[in-house]
């Protein structure tokens, strides 16, 4: 078991994975699961929260409804560079067609 996932299940409160597909992020979380079974974690700690930015592209109603379906708690964006205007538009179609369907 990779020693930063010890870390997580004793002093921090969040995990964040950046540019993990489904496969990797399933990896991820198993491995974070075998750290939360073998060592303690403090109660105040509370529940360990999961971000993941999956790769650019990638978001959509399906696929978040599989990273949650893992365990993340949120998926942050990762746009290409875009205009504002660009921008704008992304970030309304993932509104509009993610979150306001999750």
């Amino acid at each position: 078991m990779p020693f930063h996932f010890e870390m997580y299940k004793k002093r921090d409160t969040s995990w964040y994975g950046f540019a993990l597909d489904l496969n990797w992020t399933a990896r991820a979380l198993a491995d974070i699961a075998e750290a939360l079974k073998r060592y303690d974690r403090p109660r105040e700690l509370g529940k360990l929260e999961i971000s993941v930015t999956p790769p650019q592209g990638t978001i959509t109603l399906e696929n978040a409804k599989r990273y949650a379906d893992l365990g993340v708690d949120r998926l942050i964006i990762f746009p290409p560079q875009l205009s504002e205007v660009d921008l704008k538009e992304l970030v309304s179609r993932i509104g509009e067609t993610v979150l306001g369907r999750m």
